[in-house]
C-alpha cells in the first residue's frame, strides 16, 4: 500500500514456517533476500518503491544473522544442499553481478565480523535499528552508535555459527 515492505529480517522470520509445509515459497522468500545482498555482505534494511533497497536512516546488525537462521534452517530441513550453488544477483541488479548462495553466506559473515563487529565488551555491535526500531526512541538515532553491544544478536550468533560449521562440514 505504501510501497515499503519492511526490513528484510522480517521476511527471514516469516519464511520459517514455509520450510516445513511450502519449501518451495521458502526457497523464494531466500532468494528475494539474498538479491537484496552487496557484493560487501552488507543486506539494505528495506525494500521500497521500484526495486529501491535503502536503509533510511537505520542501520542495522542483526539482518545478517537473520538471514543466516533462515538459510539454516531451510537447508536442515528440507536437504536441498545444491541450493547453496545456485547463483543469484548481488544488489543493486543493475550491475549485474551474481554469486552463489554459499559466497552471500561467506559475505554477510565476513560482513557481520568485520564491518558490524564487537563492542567494547566483545558482544556484537548494536546498530540504530536491530529487533526493536523503536530502540532509541528517546534518544538521538546515532548517540551510542559506537559503543552499543546488542545481547540479542550475540546469543543469536552464539547459536547459529556452530550450527552452520557442523552442517558445512
Amino acid at each position: 500500500q505504501w510501497g515499503m515492505d519492511g526490513a528484510l529480517r522480517d521476511h527471514a522470520q516469516h519464511m520459517l514456517p514455509l520450510c516445513y509445509y511450502r519449501p518451495e515459497l521458502a526457497k523464494s522468500s531466500l532468494r528475494f533476500i539474498m538479491q537484496n545482498i552487496c557484493t560487501d555482505g552488507d543486506i539494505k534494511y528495506t525494500y521500497q518503491a521500484y526495486g529501491i533497497a535503502t536503509n533510511l536512516l537505520w542501520k542495522t546488525s542483526d539482518q545478517q544473522l537473520y538471514f543466516f537462521i533462515s538459510l539454516y534452517e531451510y537447508l536442515r530441513i528440507t536437504k536441498d544442499y545444491k541450493f547453496l550453488n545456485e547463483l543469484t544477483h548481488y544488489y543493486p541488479r543493475k550491475a549485474n553481478y551474481q554469486g552463489s548462495t554459499f559466497d552471500k553466506l561467506l559475505y554477510s559473515y565476513t560482513y557481520l565480523r568485520d564491518e558490524i563487529n564487537r563492542g567494547p565488551h566483545g558482544l556484537i555491535r548494536l546498530f540504530n535499528s536491530d529487533w526493536n526500531d523503536a530502540v532509541f526512541h528517546e534518544l538521538p538515532i546515532n548517540k551510542y552508535y559506537f559503543e552499543a553491544e546488542s545481547h540479542m544478536n550475540s546469543a543469536m550468533a552464539i547459536y547459529i555459527i556452530p550450527e552452520w560449521v557442523k552442517l558445512l562440514r
